[in-house]
């Protein structure tokens, strides 16, 4: 097996970074009590958005540069391969916009490193719903990233495959 190319390799581990920091920093961005509270939110907020372009970026280099060809394996485990990692990738965009919504669901202006960005305001039932869908599906995206990390460490320990380090920018 090949490594992936260097420019999917740089953007996987800035979206994981990306997402680890959103996931840490996560909370209600307009719960403001103190100055942590704020930065924290302000954190969150731009990280959870980073992943939408990075994820679009991830998308095209992957259709451009194509990725290296799967393990052998049986029909029914490539279409698992195939269900989890479409999965991460919808998550990846749904988890975000999720939020955004969440958070124009509870105020028309968001102050982001001093300035203010103007929100649509929103006060439809669904868009509450789906505000508050947002947590869940952070919370399903880190587990499925996790079983996707688990898989990878299969991989390279059981298996003693190339599968981890074709994703390793220093094995190249």
């Amino acid at each position: 097996m090949k490594n992936y190319p260097l420019p999917s390799i740089i953007l996987h581990w800035l979206t994981v970074c990306a997402v680890v920091v959103a996931y840490i920093t996560s909370g209600d961005p307009t719960d403001t009590h103190s100055t942590t509270d704020v930065i924290l939110g302000q954190i969150h907020v731009a990280s959870g958005l980073l992943v939408i372009p990075l994820v679009f970026l991830r998308l095209f280099f992957k259709l451009y540069l194509g990725a290296p060809k799967s393990q052998p394996g049986s029909s029914l485990w490539h279409l698992l391969v195939s269900t989890v990692q479409g999965a991460l990738y919808l998550l990846m965009l749904l988890v975000p916009l999720a939020g955004l919504i969440s958070l124009m669901s509870k105020t028309q202006n968001y102050v982001f490193a001093g300035i203010t960005l103007p929100l649509i305001k929103i006060s439809s039932i669904w868009f509450s719903w789906i505000g508050d869908v947002h947590p869940f599906l952070g919370n399903a995206f880190v587990i499925l990233a996790g079983i996707h990390g688990l898989a990878a460490l299969w991989h390279h320990y059981c298996l003693r495959d190339h599968t981890l380090k074709s994703m390793l920018p220093w094995t190249r």
